[in-house]
């Protein structure tokens, strides 16, 4: 199954959330349609958010909000999302690098089906799905209604900023869902030695320490740093020491730093 809006001028079928026609370039028209839940969905999110009446939606880089963006350029409290005289509509928070709709900054703005929310380098989608197309989102297929769309948009080259806001297996995970190629240097303060975990389309194939450590080892040290600074820029190297998937190792790592310390007391 395929869900898709057909131009009505050259019956041309395009994706789901297109606004205009692929072939022609006419305004695409949906027509009516039985709304039975609306959704924000994003491939940063863990699972979809369905929006329910008379609740209010925090958006920002704070893991007790409802839409948890892990991002620096991402305020702890971004935005909000909420239903008001029986539309729903998104409220910049007092974010530093404001709320953006299909491109456009506001402060308040009513929002339509496929309308694209941008927080930082973070989007998250507000769909309003017909019954069948919520049975679809709820039941984990998604990206039959969005395509391509549902990866969070990264539009940087370079992305750098402090650990205080954001840790290593958060940016590792949104490079991998991203398919970003480069390095991500982890400079920890004083003279601690620094990191550098390599990408190619998103795996992690290489990782060493300054002073000599490499592969998973140097992988997993990387991951459990907690402060100074981090980089990330387009890079390519032939190195290949790590055969793991990013995610089982990223798990990996969880499940043995939740593990107890059997020499405590």
């Amino acid at each position: 199954m395929r869900f898709s809006t057909r131009c009505r001028l050259c019956d041309r079928e395009n994706a789901r959330l297109a606004r205009t026609c692929a072939a022609c370039g006419a305004r695409l028209d949906r027509g009516p349609r039985a709304v039975a839940a609306r959704f924000l969905l994003s491939a940063i999110l863990p699972a979809p958010v369905r929006l329910e009446p008379g609740r209010k939606y925090r958006i920002g880089r704070d893991r007790a909000n409802d839409v948890y963006l892990p991002s620096s350029h991402i305020s702890r409290l971004h935005a909000e999302v909420l239903e008001r005289d029986g539309r729903w509509i998104v409220c910049d928070a007092g974010s530093k690098n404001g709320t953006f709709v299909n491109g456009e900054r506001v402060l308040d703005r009513a929002l339509a089906d496929g309308d694209r929310i941008t927080a930082g380098e973070l989007e998250v989608l507000f769909i309003e799905a017909t019954a069948e197309e919520a049975r679809a989102i709820l039941d984990g297929r998604h990206e039959l209604l969005v395509g391509e769309t549902r990866r969070a948009v990264l539009p940087w080259e370079e992305l750098a900023g402090d650990l205080d806001s954001i840790t290593i297996p958060e940016i590792v995970h949104l490079l991998h869902h991203n398919r970003k190629t480069g390095c991500l240097e982890i400079s920890p303060p004083r003279s601690d030695p620094v990191w550098r975990l390599y990408f190619l389309k998103g795996a992690l194939v290489h990782a060493e320490e300054e002073n000599g450590e490499q592969g998973e080892p140097a992988a997993r040290a990387a991951f459990r740093v907690k402060r100074g600074r981090f980089l990330f820029r387009p890079t390519k190297t032939t190195r290949l020491t790590i055969g793991k998937p990013v995610l089982a190792l990223l798990l990996s790592e969880t499940n043995a730093a939740a593990q107890p310390d059997d020499d405590l007391p």
